[in-house]
């Protein structure tokens, strides 16, 4: 339901780029091992969310260096001034200080829930750019569209609701429930017992 809805709010966009949906596509199926790794470690080990960024941010930062060094290298001395270099910095410190909140949060969604759930509410993101693209910038949207992200939202709602209901069964199972239905069960054969000695 929420990758129609996805596929619906994004109906009419821009030509389609076979090259383009390769990259994506690739970037996803990382994405996807990438989450399923960490919630491995986090579920398997002792670290917290902070240690756990803290080990994946030099990696990921060190993957990108050769990608920046090859197809942006002409663009790198554009910051060879003190002043360029300044200024640089001050433009990505706050949205990078964004970034690594969002970071850890995800981090730390996968930790108390699953790569799943944080996959599922990934698509929120989304949902919620195209609408500040609407609200704030003015952008249009048609109806199919709008379509598109209420069944994406419908989608996120309707797997809320079976997770929740989920963890309910699994915290009275954890509380012993089903032990107490056998022990009332207990209760019932030895009164029905005590009933026929009293005969």
């Amino acid at each position: 339901i929420i990758a129609l809805g996805a596929f619906l709010s994004s109906y009419g966009e821009a030509e389609f780029n076979l090259y383009g949906f390769v990259l994506v596509m690739i970037s996803e199926l990382c994405a996807a091992v990438r989450w399923i790794a960490t919630q491995m470690v986090l579920h398997g080990g002792k670290l917290d969310s902070m240690q756990a960024v803290f080990y994946m941010s030099p990696a990921s930062a060190m993957s990108l260096v050769p990608l920046v060094l090859s197809m942006e290298r002409n663009k790198v001395d554009a910051f060879d001034t003190v002043e360029a270099a300044g200024q640089y910095w001050m433009m990505v410190l706050f949205p990078g200080f964004l970034a690594f909140v969002l970071l850890l949060v995800e981090v730390q969604l996968v930790k108390e829930t699953s790569s799943l759930t944080l996959s599922v509410f990934g698509n929120l993101k989304s949902i919620v750019t195209v609408l500040i693209a609407v609200i704030v910038f003015g952008e249009r949207a048609s109806p199919v569209q709008w379509l598109g992200l209420c069944v994406a939202l419908s989608g996120m709602f309707g797997y809320s609701h079976v997770k929740k209901r989920k963890m309910a069964v699994d915290s009275l199972a954890q509380l012993g429930y089903e032990a107490l239905t056998d022990s009332d069960s207990e209760l019932d054969a030895e009164a029905a017992s005590s009933a026929r000695d009293f005969r």
